[in-house]
């Protein structure tokens, strides 16, 4: 049996505020079922809008050892060139 979680207990599984997780119901983003005046999200439904927002980044390819630029060295002020 699926297990339905008020929007109390949605926000917190999603780490959000629950106004924002009333935006989110309100585009659309994750569906709700209504028992009488109870509104209720499922628990699949929050770990699919989990899934679909998943990013997965690619990492640059960075060599091992980058030779660092040489450094000129400091000329005190009152030295002549």
């Amino acid at each position: 049996m699926t297990q339905l979680l008020n929007l109390m207990e949605a926000a917190k599984m999603l780490r959000i505020h629950r106004i924002t997780l009333r935006r989110h119901i309100a585009e659309g983003s994750i569906p709700v079922v209504q028992v009488g005046r109870r509104v209720l999200v499922r628990e699949e439904d929050i770990e699919k809008f989990i899934a679909d927002r998943t990013v997965v980044r690619k990492q640059e390819q960075v060599p091992d050892f980058v030779a660092p630029e040489p450094v000129q060295p400091l000329r005190a002020k009152n030295q002549r060139q």
